[in-house]
């Protein structure tokens, strides 16, 4: 797979996405827990659980990106991944 050469603006795009997905999973995540403590299981508690577990799954991506692209600048070839 090729990667193209990140430059700062994505990476620090890509930290602050990172920032975005951890600061809404937790807020959902804390939404279903007090849904699900005050009404119990429901439709909606499930939907924001659902959500929670997207968002996390999404961030873990971006996670791997930023450090593949950190793996990438290290390299002394310099040439892109296939």
């Amino acid at each position: 797979m090729w990667i193209a050469v990140a430059d700062d603006s994505l990476r620090r795009q890509l930290r602050f996405s990172l920032f975005l997905q951890g600061f809404a999973a937790l807020m959902m995540g804390g939404a279903a827990v007090v849904r699900l403590v005050a009404i119990g299981l429901d439709a909606i508690t499930v939907v924001l659980l659902l959500a929670c577990a997207g968002i996390l799954a999404a961030a873990v991506f971006t996670r791997s990106r930023l450090t593949l692209l950190a793996s990438d600048d290290t390299d002394p070839g310099g040439s892109p991944s296939e």
